[in-house]
């Protein structure tokens, strides 16, 4: 990088701006146990359909409203997942084609919907349906149980030993709030040891673009010492800069790409790898840190 900051400095610039900060926000959500901020942006939605079959009736009823949906695409837990749990999903953007639309959808396929966030008015961040909970102890799985069944949510399943107190969660129309409300909620309970949104990073791109991002993922994940890249042999990543985000926005890695990248230095939480060749994004994928 060019500038660095220290963390205090950048700590400061954010609380200025009004991004981080333990002060009243209407939209936020928890990292590190500090409040982040965010500006809700109206333009566009992320979407979940339950059946392969309904996702071309809900693609047709949405265009005949004018909107510009992505291409869907499809969702599986890959994680151990909770028994009977099985079933994959399908997702994709919608977004309005008038700056002065709100997005309003009715549409009974529509299993679930997530907003979208401006994060320091610049970076956006398209909320899913799932959010992660990691447990103090796995004893805890009771608490964890009962708190979902009491507000709608579906435990989706863990992650594998020896990472088995990491859960994921997915919400619905049927839920009390969306995943980042969700995520709020278990983390402000206190009975855990931190509950996260799982968030789709857009960064600047629009939703023709959205559309054609790559089915490249980082692996193992979670992961503890180190990450790599499925299918990078496809990807010609000679040259290529490895970034790396935490949730906050702020960088905590960047180097050149290697077959392995080393993450034991980073602290536990959720975290964005981007990947760049010749000023060009070419993989943006999330990723947990044990």
């Amino acid at each position: 990088m060019k500038t660095k900051l220290t963390f205090s400095l950048l700590c400061l610039f954010l609380f200025c701006c009004g991004q981080i900060t333990n002060a009243q926000c209407d939209y936020y959500y928890w990292f590190n146990d500090t409040k982040i901020c965010l500006d809700k942006y109206n333009k566009m939605r992320y979407i979940l359909v339950d059946n392969e079959e309904d996702t071309f009736t809900v693609r047709e009823k949405l265009e005949q409203l004018g909107y510009t949906v992505s291409n869907f695409k499809t969702f599986s837990f890959t994680g151990n997942p909770y028994p009977g749990l099985t079933k994959d999903t399908y997702w994709a953007i919608v977004e309005s084609n008038n700056p002065e639309d709100t997005i309003t959808l009715n549409i009974d396929e529509i299993s679930y919907e997530g907003p979208s966030f401006l994060y320091l008015n610049h970076f956006l961040l398209g909320l899913s349906h799932t959010f992660s909970v990691r447990l103090h102890y796995f004893t805890d799985f009771k608490l964890l149980d009962s708190m979902a069944k009491k507000h709608g949510i579906t435990i989706l399943g863990n992650a594998s030993f020896p990472f088995s107190t990491l859960f994921s969660l997915s919400c619905s129309k049927m839920s009390t709030g969306n995943a980042m409300e969700m995520a709020n909620l278990f983390h402000e309970s206190q009975l855990f040891m931190w509950s996260q949104p799982d968030f789709m990073d857009f960064g600047m791109l629009s939703i023709s673009n959205i559309s054609k991002i790559h089915n490249y993922s980082a692996y193992p994940n979670p992961a503890s010492d180190y990450i790599k890249i499925n299918n990078a042999e496809v990807l010609d990543l000679q040259h290529s800069i490895v970034r790396i985000f935490d949730i906050s926005g702020k960088q905590v890695l960047s180097q050149n790409h290697e077959n392995e990248i080393d993450v034991s230095m980073l602290h536990s939480g959720l975290y964005i790898l981007k990947i760049y060749k010749d000023g060009k994004l070419l993989i943006s994928e999330k990723f947990v840190k044990f």
